[in-house]
């Protein structure tokens, strides 16, 4: 009887999610310099160093590896919060985890807006979905730091998920204007710098409204 050896089974399992991960590496990186109606699977199959049958024994076709890239999209998204809630500082008052926040928002949306433009360009509803789900995580996690809202604790994460779309948005718009802001995130913010400070700068201002923060920092009773 042939029993397969466990401890060889784990480093072929490492071996595959490496080969996936890299795959869609390569994907995102042809993302950047060309749109996702122009890049053929073999062109990927190239960039990745695989043949195009090794693609497809994975994929179904160029829209499935693109719905996989969001959900490691997603998967991204939920670890970079957990992380989150072990390192932030707790002495920030909420203008300042606003001030902090809309810089990761606009940061993450710069970093992703070749999948952005992607699901744009096919009108991909299961990518528009995982990006959802990866704002509903941002804006929870936003809710969970926020002290001195006048919203209770039921009605201020609805709050903060409005904010997030709006945060999106507004950088999205700003970012698919131009070819240049896909490829280079600190070389695009150095050109931009101006800009994108007054578009943070805004978008703290109207949460502080918003959310009916009060600028003292005290809590309200919730």
């Amino acid at each position: 009887m042939n029993i397969e050896n466990s401890n060889t089974k784990k480093p072929m399992q490492a071996r595959a999610l490496k080969t996936q991960q890299d795959l869609l590496d390569a994907f995102e990186t042809l993302l950047t310099q060309k749109s996702f109606l122009e890049l053929t699977v073999a062109e990927l199959a190239k960039q990745a160093g695989l043949t195009t049958g090794a693609i497809y024994r994975r994929f179904k076709d160029k829209n499935d590896v693109l719905q996989s890239a969001f959900e490691r999209f997603y998967q991204r998204a939920e670890a970079f919060y957990i992380a989150q809630d072990d390192t932030y500082p707790d002495t920030l008052t909420d203008r300042e985890v606003l001030e902090t926040f809309f810089n990761g928002v606009m940061n993450n949306t710069l970093d992703n807006i070749h999948l952005m433009r992607a699901a744009n360009s096919l009108n991909d509803e299961k990518s528009f979905q995982l990006m959802i789900g990866a704002r509903d995580i941002a804006a929870s996690w936003l809710a969970g730091r926020l002290r001195s809202s006048s919203f209770n604790e039921k009605e201020l994460p609805g709050k903060c998920r409005f904010l997030v779309r709006l945060a999106t948005a507004t950088f999205r718009d700003t970012f698919l204007s131009g070819r240049q802001a896909v490829t280079r995130r600190k070389g695009y913010i150095a050109a931009h710098e101006k800009e994108l400070m007054r578009l943070n700068e805004e978008l703290v201002e109207i949460a502080v409204e918003f959310l009916r923060l009060k600028e003292n920092g005290e809590a309200a009773q919730k």
